[in-house]
C-alpha cells in the first residue's frame, strides 16, 4: 500500500522567499524523514537552484525570479498553473492539501482540495492576514480571506499575534498556533566560545520595504549623528523596492560611515552574518513572526525591534531584547544608544534571548503539525512523537 503523501502549495519556496518559505521546507523535511509522503508546488525560480530536496518538487512557470519579488501577475500564473496541474494529476490523490500563505495558495488549495475530495489546511506568515502594514488589508482581500476560511478544515498560525489578527478580520475553522524555527544548519553551528569581534556592528537583515521598514533605521542613525552620539556601524543586508531610496538617504545625510548596504545572501551565508553581530535591528512595521530574530538567539545575538504584532510575541523589553515604539526613530535611536554603550546588557539580553529559543526547533512544529492533522486525517498523529503541545 502506498504511503499517504500531502500536497504543499507554495508561492514561495527556497531558493525564492524568506521565512516563511524556509520555515515550510523544514517542515517538509522533517515530514519526509518520519515517513510521510510530501509533494511541493511552487513557482519556477527561473534558475538552478543550490537547494537539494529530499521530496519531489514541480515547477509552475510565472513572471517572477527574484528572492523578494512578487506581483499579482506572478500570484495569478501560480494560481491557475496549480488548478491545471491537478486537473491533469486527479487521479493521483493526497490524504490532504496544505497550502502556505491564504493568498495566493490557498485560493488554488480551495479548488485542489474539492478536485482531489481531501481536506484544505492553510499555514498562515504574515502578509496573506495583515497586508504588509497595521492598518490591514483592503476589502479584496478581507473577501478572498474570508472565502479561504470558509473552505479550509484547519488554520495554523506562526503566531498568537497574527491570529489575533485574523480574527478581527473573520472566523477561521480550527485556528491553532504552529510556530516559526531556525534551521537545522543554523542550530548545528558551533557557538560555544565565540568570541565576539570588537569592531562587531547592528545587523539589519530582510527585505527592503515598506514593511521591514528599512528607512527608520536610516533615520534613527541620522539623528545620532546629528547629536553627535558614537554609535556602532549598521550592515543592512538584503534587496527590494527601497534599496534606491537607502541609497539617497544614506548620501542625504553623510552616513556613509555609519552603514554600509550589502545585497542579500544565500542562506547558507546567514550563521556567519549572525555570529559576528552585536545586536539585530528590526524595524518592521508589522510581523507574523520573525524567523531571523529567532536564528540571531541561537548565537546569543539581542534584538532592538518594534513593539509591534509578531514582534513582541518572542522579543520581551529588558529580557530577550529592546523594544521602542512603532514606527518612532527617535526610540530606535535611544535603544541603539543604550545597548551599543552597554556591552553587558547586550550580553545578558543574548543570553536570555538563547535560552527563550530553545523550544523553537524543527522536530517540535512537525510533532505539532501532525498532532492536529490528525483531526483532517485520523492516523497521521501515530507518525508524530511525543507530540508538542504549541497551543
Amino acid at each position: 500500500m502506498e504511503s499517504p503523501w500531502i500536497l504543499v502549495l507554495c508561492h514561495e519556496f527556497p531558493p525564492l522567499g524568506g521565512g516563511a518559505g524556509k520555515n515550510l521546507f523544514l517542515l517538509c523535511r522533517e515530514l519526509t524523514r518520519r515517513g510521510l509522503g510530501v509533494r511541493v508546488w511552487t513557482i519556477d525560480p527561473g534558475r538552478g537552484t543550490e537547494w537539494k530536496f529530499d521530496f519531489p518538487v514541480e515547477y509552475i512557470a510565472t513572471s517572477r525570479t527574484k528572492r523578494f519579488e512578487t506581483n499579482v501577475g506572478s500570484m495569478a500564473a501560480f494560481a491557475k498553473g496549480a488548478c491545471a496541474l491537478g486537473w491533469r494529476r486527479r487521479r493521483d490523490r493526497p490524504v490532504m492539501v496544505l497550502a502556505t500563505m491564504a493568498i495566493p495558495a490557498g485560493l488554488p488549495g480551495i479548488f485542489l482540495s474539492r478536485l482531489f475530495k481531501v481536506p484544505l489546511a492553510v499555514w498562515h506568515h504574515g502578509s496573506d492576514v495583515h497586508a504588509g502594514g497595521p492598518e490591514g488589508p483592503g476589502w479584496i482581500q478581507r473577501l478572498l480571506l474570508r472565502r479561504v476560511w470558509g473552505r479550509s478544515a484547519l488554520n495554523y498560525f506562526v503566531s498568537a499575534s497574527l491570529m489575533g489578527l485574523a480574527a478581527k478580520i473573520g472566523k477561521q475553522r480550527r485556528p491553532r498556533i504552529l510556530p516559526a524555527c531556525p534551521s537545522p544548519e543554523i542550530l548545528e553551528v558551533p557557538v560555544e566560545n565565540a568570541s565576539l569581534p570588537s569592531d562587531a556592528g547592528f545587523l539589519f537583515m530582510a527585505r527592503f520595504d515598506p514593511v521591514k521598514n528599512p528607512l527608520l533605521a536610516l533615520e534613527a542613525l541620522a539623528l545620532l549623528k546629528g547629536e553627535g552620539t558614537p554609535v556602532r556601524r549598521l550592515r543592512m543586508v538584503g534587496s527590494g523596492s527601497l534599496e534606491d531610496g537607502m541609497f539617497n538617504v544614506i548620501r542625504h545625510y553623510t552616513l556613509s560611515g555609519n552603514v554600509g548596504l550589502e545585497a542579500a545572501v544565500p542562506f547558507d551565508k546567514v550563521p556567519d552574518l549572525l555570529r559576528s553581530a552585536y545586536a539585530l535591528v528590526v524595524p518592521s512595521r508589522i510581523e507574523g513572526f520573525n524567523t531571523t530574530i529567532l536564528e540571531a538567539a541561537h548565537f546569543g545575538v539581542p534584538t532592538v525591534a518594534a513593539d509591534t504584532p509578531g514582534i513582541r510575541d518572542f522579543v520581551r523589553d529588558g529580557e530577550t531584547g529592546l523594544l521602542f515604539p512603532e514606527n518612532d526613530a527617535a526610540g530606535l535611536a535611544a535603544a541603539l544608544k543604550r545597548i551599543s554603550a552597554d556591552p553587558g546588557l547586550r550580553d545578558s539580553l543574548g543570553q536570555r534571548a538563547r535560552a527563550a529559543a530553545a523550544p523553537y526547533r524543527p522536530a517540535k512544529v512537525a510533532d505539532a503539525f501532525l498532532a492536529q492533522a490528525e483531526f483532517l486525517v485520523p492516523g497521521m498523529g501515530a507518525l508524530a512523537k511525543e507530540a508538542s503541545a504549541w497551543n
